[in-house]
């Protein structure tokens, strides 16, 4: 079958396709590897009449041997360090919180994502648009209260007593929340 000159790919002896090219190249290495793998990792080793390294302890092998001990002795006792020091440090004696403490920190965490989604409804009113309905406080079950005023749009939140606050609102003018206590 004829192939265009987009699609051979010309060799030494041959015009391929893409496809047996890439065979071809997949059989190269194969062929490559193999002979690798037939080779043997390092030359033989040739027996000599010196001492072996039992035999003379200042023998080059017999002080690797050392030199691997002692490097594993320290990694173990770095190893050993590391897990003490992080026991000691993770034992931190831990608190329980009294009720009024848990009820203050949820209040602000309640209010922290509720002023949240005022600064994303201050955001759209900043670009000029209207946020849905859906766009409120959790705590709150009633939709926001949207009030305009020429062309000042003002959004405040239904229940700002819920926050210990008189008002809760953003406008397109100002996108910040603000608070009235």
């Amino acid at each position: 079958m004829p192939m265009c000159g987009f699609c051979a790919n010309y060799t030494e002896t041959e015009v391929l396709c893409e496809a047996c090219v890439e065979i071809r190249q997949t059989e190269q290495f194969v062929a490559t590897q193999a002979e690798q793998l037939d080779k043997p990792d390092r030359p033989l080793i040739v027996e000599s009449a010196e001492p072996t390294a039992r035999e003379n302890p200042a023998h080059p092998m017999r002080r690797k041997q050392r030199s691997n001990r002692w490097q594993w002795v320290v990694i173990v006792a770095c190893f050993t360090i590391l897990v003490v020091r992080l026991y000691f440090s993770s034992t931190i004696d831990f608190v329980p919180l009294d009720d009024e403490t848990r009820a203050r920190e949820l209040a602000i965490t309640s209010l922290s994502e509720c002023l949240s989604v005022f600064r994303q409804i201050g955001q759209i009113l900043e670009r000029g648009n209207k946020p849905g309905e859906s766009l409120r406080c959790d705590a709150s079950g009633t939709p926001n209260i949207v009030t305009q005023t020429g062309r000042e749009i003002k959004i405040s939140h239904p229940h700002p007593d819920f926050y210990g606050y008189v008002e809760i609102f953003v406008t397109s003018n100002n996108p910040e929340p603000t608070l009235v206590e």
